[in-house]
């Protein structure tokens, strides 16, 4: 099955990286709930990001290596 180019191996291993993705976000959203409160302050919506981003690509990375 070819849909939008991509045969169905990379698809469902898009899906699943996705999945994994979305459950390490769930995992770090309590850390950077409780920065937010220690920081008593507003942070943006981009500093969240750029922790959230840091934090899954050190992760990842640990993945990768092991």
């Amino acid at each position: 099955m070819k849909a939008k180019n991509m045969t169905t191996s990379a698809l469902v291993r898009d899906a699943v990286l996705e999945r994994i993705e979305d459950e390490i976000d769930l995992q770090f959203l309590p850390d950077l709930k409780a920065t937010y409160r220690k920081q008593l302050k507003k942070i943006t919506f981009d500093e969240v990001m750029i922790q959230s981003c840091l934090k899954k690509t050190n992760f990842l990375q640990m993945l990768h290596d092991v």
